[in-house]
């Protein structure tokens, strides 16, 4: 997100805003799954082109495994490269690991998915199985196999004339086998609770949204996700959402045009921003009718994403944006009626960027 930030800076100085002609996820056909190969790198050449990677997993023992990979114009030239991964493994000290490369420093192959970057790699195995590697001063060697299968709202793009944001979930949920040396020695890792996620952008992300909202859980064997994009005023100000259910290895529920209701608003003294306390998300799949409702009893985590920034930087960026992101772990609950009804709740972590 910071170099994301920096470099929008940069575009909005410099280019005039006028009105786009905008088509959001549920405007075109479905297009179901994240194949492979919709993953091999695009290397578009527009300054706003970004193209990430996310590997995540809880493993068995409570422990935290990351992976990200990002291909970007922005900031330090085009398509450079950068990864951060991090690994809190139980009795071990947590470990992280950042590179950034130019595009001359990484590789990857042009007919199947496959990416070095530095330290860290990620391959197709076959459809639905990806290995990741790293060889920092902890390594990891990890297969995530999907449970669910891949999928992506709609037609998976926002298009705004000529340019575009995509998004795929490679695998919503997944199960993870490998393994870790840390201090030495090899150590045996599972889980049930991985995650990968792929988007793809020609769009910087201020000329994209205002604000971004972000939630999953799992629960026993079902697996619940939605996302919100509030969509600029120069691309027309809509907030889109989409909403998935998943149960077992299938998807049970999909709307790609759901959509979201922010109740129980208090203004956050740090941020200047008026925040939902309660969010209802609300869906249709053929008979099928879903609610979702979001609690937050406490606080919310509240970072200003400007704060490590020099004062000229921040002083220019506050002219057109003030990003803040809270987080919080909310209470849900999911009622879906119809054919195939369903009542859960939980706990999980919802996230939202306001931008501006």
């Amino acid at each position: 997100m910071k170099t994301r930030i920096l470099a929008t800076i940069l575009l909005l100085l410099f280019t005039t805003a006028a009105q786009a002609q905008v088509k959001t996820f549920e405007d075109g056909r479905s297009a179901k799954g994240v194949s492979s190969k919709t993953l091999i790198p695009k290397l578009a050449s527009g300054q706003a082109y970004s193209e990430r990677y996310t590997f995540s997993a809880l493993l068995s023992d409570g422990s935290d495994f990351y992976l990200e990979m990002t291909i970007s114009n922005f900031g330090w030239g085009d398509h450079s490269a950068a990864t951060a991964t991090r690994l809190e493994l139980a009795g071990h000290s947590p470990y992280a690991d950042k590179q950034t490369m130019d595009k001359d420093e990484w590789s990857f192959n042009k007919s199947k998915f496959q990416m070095t970057m530095g330290r860290s790699s990620v391959e197709v195995v076959k459809e639905g199985q990806y290995r990741v590697r790293h060889t920092g001063d902890v390594e990891y060697d990890l297969i995530f196999k999907n449970i669910l299968p891949s999928w992506r709202p709609g037609s998976g793009e926002i298009r705004a004339d000529g340019d575009f944001f995509r998004l795929g979930l490679i695998a919503p949920r997944a199960s993870v086998t490998g393994r870790v040396k840390i201090d030495g020695k090899w150590v045996d890792v599972t889980s049930r609770q991985g995650m990968a996620d792929w988007s793809v952008t020609t769009i910087a992300p201020f000329d994209l949204a205002k604000q971004f909202g972000r939630f999953r859980a799992t629960r026993g064997d079902t697996y619940v996700a939605w996302r919100s994009i509030k969509l600029s005023e120069d691309l027309g100000g809509e907030e889109v959402v989409w909403v998935m259910v998943g149960k077992g290895n299938k998807i049970i529920f999909e709307d790609a045009s759901a959509t979201i209701e922010k109740r129980a608003l208090k203004k956050d003294k740090r941020s200047g921003y008026n925040v939902p306390y309660e969010v209802v998300i609300r869906g249709s799949d053929g008979g099928q009718v879903l609610e979702l409702t979001l609690e937050n009893p406490g606080r919310y985590q509240v970072s200003d994403l400007l704060d490590s920034y020099g004062s000229v930087t921040r002083f220019l960026a506050q002219r057109f944006t003030k990003p803040f992101q809270f987080n919080a772990n909310v209470k849900w609950r999911l009622n879906i009626k119809g054919d195939s009804p369903l009542e859960l709740n939980g706990r999980g972590p919802l996230g939202m960027d306001i931008l501006n």
